[in-house]
């Protein structure tokens, strides 16, 4: 009798109201039953924050409504996934109620394979839009600075699933192409593909070291090999994290719409199909069909992040000492990653590739969080090991389902402390923090405790103080060259 309350109350624990449950029932089941891969996280929030109107609940809660949710899985759940049905139903005109989901896997490849047709003349446009979009959004004002300053650079590329395939394999080759001195440096390290490269997509389960590998990391002692997966914890909710920002840029397109309905009036309902479609797939489909569809379809979008040797301006070769002429300064912008010894001599680059353009606005995306999420303090052996633990094609499609509620319940709570263009570097301040005290700080973040508000709230004020100074030292540095 006590197993059959503890079923019930599990199955009303989510809060879908009127939407249709096409979630798959095994997922379901791991979210209700905290089996999911977050909900053992260190960093996640034993319990859910109070109720109110906005991220993680919905934006019109009426406090006479009942809430079954029990724990902060099912309120990430219950926001994530009514949301995703509603987008369905508007961009392809269906009942939800009265549709079965396979007819909607029929609307999504049509849709695709009538925007990527549409796309192929604009491609060049596309690649400088989505870039211009990205960057175009408040929290990646800083990254837009750095842009502009030329220390850091965007690529975005438009390709067809074979040019994304051959993009993919060159990837995985590369690094058993470099020259031997190169191999054996190590100040420099050869950064592998990010998240999305065929070597993460096609690895469904974690990455073990091999046993020469495991023998010299000590993962034979089991206090050692704790500290290594406490690590790849880490790592593996700011995968949670940039995965949740990208997906939240799905939409970005309408930004641009005049110039998306200039190329043809219905692209924005193919891309609002395609996209909505595929996000409801994640919660709609088991886990190891999804990996068997994934894997054998190859990458939609891939992206990566890689230190290239910085290339001088044409009015920074003339003669050193010439008046006006000084060397690029890494420091005006501290808040982002620097490689040892990597200033003011490389940058970081972002390489994006989409079969189509708002899935190329999400690599983009990704791409920075990942050069943001960059901690050039971490040793080589750490980061590999959390990589290879976390970066899986398995784990991939729990954090495209609940990355975006949390992400939202974080981009929430910083939009609380009037911090919205500060959220990239809210985001890198919180993850390069030691993991320790980064866990224990989402805890509270999440959970909405007075500790982890106020905590928002003074990284906030700290950013914006340090605007205010840079700001003052800039203005005294001009009155200064002026005088001279």
């Amino acid at each position: 009798m006590k197993s059959l309350a503890k079923t019930v109350i599990r199955e009303m624990a989510l809060d879908l109201g009127n939407t249709p449950d096409w979630i798959d029932p095994e997922k379901k089941e791991k979210i209700q039953g905290r089996q999911d891969p977050f909900s053992q996280n260190p960093a996640w929030p034993q319990q859910k924050p109070a109720r109110r109107s906005g991220a993680p609940y919905r934006q019109e809660e009426p406090p006479e409504r009942p809430d079954p949710t029990q724990h902060y899985g099912d309120v990430i759940a219950s926001h994530v996934y009514p949301e995703i049905v509603n987008k369905v139903q508007r961009y392809t005109g269906r009942d939800p109620r009265r549709t079965n989901p396979r007819e909607l896997v029929g609307d999504m490849m049509q849709a695709l394979t009538q925007a990527t047709r549409l796309e192929q003349p604009h491609r060049e446009q596309l690649q400088q839009a989505a870039v211009r979009v990205v960057l175009g959004l408040p929290e990646f004002r800083d990254a837009a600075q750095a842009v502009q300053d030329g220390d850091l650079r965007i690529e975005a590329h438009l390709m067809s699933p074979p040019e994304m395939q051959e993009v993919g394999a060159r990837r995985e080759a590369e690094p058993e192409q470099l020259e031997p001195q190169e191999q054996e440096e190590p100040d420099e390290p050869r950064q592998r593909p990010q998240r999305g490269g065929m070597r993460d997509r096609m690895r469904v389960e974690p990455e073990e070291p091999d046993e020469e590998q495991a023998r010299e990391m000590g993962l034979a002692v089991p206090q050692i090999r704790q500290e290594y997966d406490v690590e790849a914890g880490k790592r593996r909710f700011i995968n949670a994290l940039i995965h949740g920002a990208a997906i939240n840029k799905n939409y970005a397109f309408h930004e641009i719409a005049d110039e998306l309905r200039a190329i043809n009036p219905n692209i924005l309902t193919l891309y609002g199909k395609a996209m909505s479609v595929a996000e409801l797939l994640y919660w709609a489909m088991p886990e190891q069909t999804l990996n068997q569809m994934m894997g054998q379809g190859g990458p939609g979008g891939m992206e990566e992040i890689e230190w290239e040797p910085r290339q001088a301006a044409p009015e920074q070769q003339e003669e050193p000492g010439e008046e006006g002429q000084e060397p690029p300064d890494f420091e005006q912008h501290p808040d982002l990653p620097q490689e040892p010894q990597a200033a003011p001599d490389k940058i970081m680059v972002v390489k994006a590739y989409a079969i189509c353009f708002p899935v190329l606005i999400q690599e983009i995306v990704k791409g920075l969080y990942e050069f943001l999420a960059h901690n050039e303090g971490e040793p080589q052996d750490i980061r590999g090991y959390a990589y290879g633990k976390s970066d899986t094609l398995g784990n991939e499609q729990w954090d495209i389902m609940q990355g975006p509620g949390i992400w939202r319940h974080l981009n929430h709570l910083v939009n609380q402390a009037n911090g919205s263009e500060y959220m990239g570097r809210v985001f890198r301040h919180l993850v390069t923090l030691p993991t320790g005290q980064f866990n224990e700080l989402m805890r509270e973040i999440l959970g909405e405790t007075p500790r982890g508000r106020n905590y928002i709230r003074q990284i906030v004020n700290d950013i914006r103080q340090e605007d205010q100074g840079r700001r003052e030292e800039s203005l005294a540095r001009r009155i200064i060259q002026g005088l001279r």
